[in-house]
């Protein structure tokens, strides 16, 4: 049967038009390309469709999805080219209760239970360890095959037990085949473990995310733990380009002083990354982490100071913890007397919730040349608060994007960042409210005020005629709405704001 008008001419198209069509496809229907059979084009888009469902692979489980999916990986060797990241979450192997399967093995299970009360439970943990062998050299060989995965990740939860085989099994045997084209490493293991990455070889590795957990850990523990790590990031120093540090709120004794006061300096690293519980207990001093900053002030391009919740409390004085959690406050302060030259990117926590802001201010002004993206978070900024920010901001630089949390949306905080950042192209703009009028209240209210906005903003439109911004995402509105900010709100910021080119939903 002759091909139609329509299929000679889609088969007649040139192989880069496919791709730049495939790069349009919502996920779920690449998704389904990966079913296509047949000459060209169907080739070019089963690949695309193989590359969306296998590019990132995550066990969790050893269940009937991972079998078939090892069975896709034996049976298609194309399958294993389209794996480039590897997420492994140890799980767990329930010890099953195995009835006897004749009278003569039922004889034999009471009589060994009278010789030995614990024989029943010993043969289920048998059961459970072959199942745990089998789990492990399944995945390792199938990992062993994925040529081309350059990240790799094994995930801890330290709410849940665990069977330390399964990251025995999944840590070094794995690095080890995957050790010469691995490029990024995401590792949250139990304590006792870490000591072991020592003899991990991995000379490609360029980004390493280390999520760090010591419980109950006393200082001597942590530290000897901490000699085998540094072991392991001195071996990165002719790669690694990317380090993020984080710990947990339940390390009870860890003080990461001692790391940074011993891990010594990579040469071509450009971003790092320090997330700690925000009273910043886990960093006595400051010291150490400004020394290690300071080693690498000529070719930091990104720096990420992060809060997370809470530490438990370990008896620290007052005066200690108050001191401590001023920690972010310390670095950028410090950070301010000497730029750092080639910065581009900074994300910073903004805790304490009240502290002092003109650290922050010294510090964004002294690299406001080289800035190209800021994101703040933690902290609702006020009115006055956003303009000391964009007083430090303003003037000639590069920043091209930036990610604030305002009390209020207002024709007046659009017009102000329009005037002093005209040449912002993204724009992520948390708020609580809307206040064209600066009246608070009701959701009703609210609603009311909108309408106002919508009117202030064609009332404002020459404001933003020379502002370049391309992408603006705003919170959506309280949960329990029917009606978002977003929907009655895009048309008017499109309308008003020439360059606009997407108004989306603030995704936390």
């Amino acid at each position: 049967m002759p091909s139609s008008p329509s299929t000679a001419m889609a088969t007649d198209l040139p192989i880069d038009v496919w791709r730049k069509i495939i790069d349009f496809l919502p996920t779920d229907s690449l998704l389904l390309l990966a079913n296509a059979r047949g000459p060209y084009p169907f080739a070019v888009l089963r690949e695309a469709g193989l590359k969306a469902r296998y590019s990132t692979v995550v066990f969790m489980k050893s269940d009937k999805a991972t079998k078939e999916f090892l069975k896709d990986l034996w049976s298609e060797s194309d399958i294993a080219q389209m794996v480039n990241c590897v997420n492994i979450y140890p799980w767990l192997v329930a010890p099953r209760t195995k009835s006897a399967r004749s009278k003569s093995e039922m004889l034999w299970n009471l009589a060994s239970t009278l010789v030995d009360p614990d024989y029943l439970k010993n043969q289920a943990e048998k059961r459970v360890q072959k199942r745990l062998r089998k789990d492990v050299l399944r995945l390792q060989g199938a990992i062993a095959s994925l040529s081309a995965v350059r990240e790799y990740g094994i995930h801890w939860d330290e709410k849940r037990p665990y069977h330390p085989e399964l990251y025995r099994g999944f840590l070094l045997p794995i690095l080890k085949a995957l050790g010469s084209h691995l490029e990024k490493l995401t590792i949250k293991i139990p304590p006792e473990m870490l000591g072991s990455l020592a003899r991990a070889a991995l000379p490609n590795l360029q980004e390493l995310d280390l999520r760090l957990y010591t419980g109950a850990m006393n200082t001597n523990e942590i530290r000897h733990t901490f000699d085998a790590l540094l072991v392991f990031l001195h071996n990165l120093k002719d790669s690694l380009r990317s380090l993020s540090i984080s710990s947990t709120n339940k390390s009870e004794n860890l003080d990461l002083c001692y790391l940074f006061a011993n891990i010594g300096t990579f040469p071509f690293l450009r971003s790092i990354r320090l997330s700690i519980p925000f009273d910043g207990r886990q960093l006595s001093s400051t010291a150490p982490f400004e020394a290690f900053l300071d080693n690498h002030r000529s070719r930091l391009e990104y720096l990420t100071l992060s809060a997370s919740s809470c530490s438990v409390n370990n008896g620290s004085a007052d005066g200690m913890s108050a001191k401590c959690a001023n920690w972010i406050q310390s670095i950028v302060g410090a950070a301010s007397h000497v730029p750092f030259p080639e910065l581009r990117g900074v994300e910073l926590a903004l805790r304490p919730l009240r502290a002092d802001l003109t650290p922050l201010f010294s510090f964004l002004s002294v690299h406001r040349i080289t800035l190209e993206s800021l994101t703040l978070t933690d902290r609702t900024l006020t009115w006055y608060e956003v303009e000391m920010l964009l007083d430090a901001l303003s003037g000639q630089g590069r920043l091209r994007q930036i990610h604030l949390s305002i009390r209020s949306l207002s024709p007046e905080i659009l017009s102000l960042l329009a005037s002093r950042l005209p040449r912002l192209g993204s724009l992520r703009l948390a708020f609580t409210e809307v206040a064209a009028n600066g009246v608070k209240g009701s959701w009703k209210r609210q609603m009311d005020e909108v309408k106002d906005l919508r009117y202030a903003l064609r009332q404002r439109k020459r404001d933003y005629e020379n502002w370049i911004l391309r992408n603006l995402a705003i919170s959506a509105g309280p949960q329990n709405s029917s009606e978002s900010w977003l929907d009655a709100l895009e048309q008017q910021l499109v309308e008003c704001i020439p360059s606009l080119e997407s108004v989306t939903e603030l995704l936390h």
